[in-house]
Parts: structure tokens; sequence; C-alpha cells
């Protein structure tokens, strides 16, 4: 079969199983019903993916890796100018992949990214901890590393709330873009300008 045909049957297993992991979870999900979806029969899914897991995974990891470089990489500035660039840079990684980054949050019970959401909260708290001791050379208090992780929940709560609202996604950006600002101005004021007195 030639290879351009082998990428379109494995694009549109692809696209098939992203809509149905969305709508019916992980668990509720059927190699049996993303063939259906797909217009293939079930076996010839089992020739692109060793099993429902490794499906769901080659869907999910490439949001999971830009997460993970977004998070594991300092602010390019020490100003709120890198934190609000950093939070920017979070959402074009949503903007990107909405649905994608839907599944996950929302639908990955049973998974191996079960707790992405708990992560992802965790790898902020520690950017912002990493951030914010770079700013005060090292200095800081355990209260402020628990400031910092409720912070954390707080913001991502936040955007997964917003992104989970059944609205126009121009109306979502909008929301999404006036919570960042608000998020952003928060940690300016307490980390930066303490750190400037």
């Amino acid at each position: 079969m030639p290879q351009v045909l082998k990428d379109d049957i494995k694009n549109k297993i692809l696209k098939t199983a992203l809509n149905e992991f969305l709508t019916k979870g992980y668990l509720n999900t059927s190699m049996k019903g993303i063939a259906l979806g797909a217009g293939i029969a079930v076996g010839n899914i089992y020739n692109y993916f060793k099993d429902k897991e490794e499906l769901y995974a080659t869907i999910g990891m490439p949001v999971i890796s830009a997460i993970d470089r977004l998070l594991g990489s300092p602010p390019e500035t020490m100003d709120i100018a890198g934190i609000e660039k950093k939070l920017i840079q979070f959402i074009d990684i949503y903007k990107g992949n909405e649905k994608v980054f839907i599944m996950l949050i929302s639908n990955s019970r049973n998974t191996r990214f079960e707790r992405m959401r708990d992560n992802i909260v965790e790898k902020f708290a520690q950017a912002i901890s990493r951030w914010k001791n770079l700013i005060n050379g090292g200095m800081g208090k355990k209260d402020g590393d628990i400031f910092i992780k409720a912070f954390a929940e707080s913001y991502i709560t936040g955007v997964v709330s917003i992104l989970s609202e059944k609205i126009e996604e121009e109306d979502k950006l909008l929301i999404l873009y006036d919570y960042l600002s608000f998020m952003k101005d928060a940690i300016y004021k307490k980390f930066v300008k303490k750190a400037v007195v």
C-alpha cells in the first residue's frame, strides 16, 4: 500500500479516536467504535497501534511534551514580561491543540495520563519557584512555596474551567487572556515588587 494511503488511514484513525475519547472518555471508547467511525476494519487499527493505550498516548504526547518543555525552562527575562510570555505560551499550546488538551485534562481517567492536571500544577509551581528564587537570589520562605502551589492550582483550575465552557472560541480566548492578565498581576505583586523593594 502506498505511504500516502497509509498516512491517510493512520490520520483517520487518530482523528476518529480523538473524537471518541473526547465524547466518551477513555474507558468507554473501544477500538471497535474507533474502527467503525474511521470506516475501517478493527484489525486494521492494530497495524498502526498496539492497543487503545498506545493510540491515546500517540494523540496526547505532543501536547504533554510541549507543556514539559514550556514549564521546564525559565522565563526569557526575570520580569513581568517573562512571566507573561510563559503564561501566553501555555495558552498558545491550548490554542494549537484544543481538543487534545481538553481530552487530556478532562477524559484521561484510567490512563497513564490520569494525573496530568496535577502534574501540570506541580510543574507550574516548580517553574514559578525557580523564577522566584532567581529574582530573590535564592532566598525564599516556605510560606512562599505554599503560596506558589496554591497560585499554580488556582491558575490551572481557572484555565480548565474557562476551557470547559461551551461558548464561542473567540470569547473563550478573550476571557483566557483577561484571566491571564489578572493572574500575572497577582504573581508580580507578590514576588517582583517585594524583590525590588
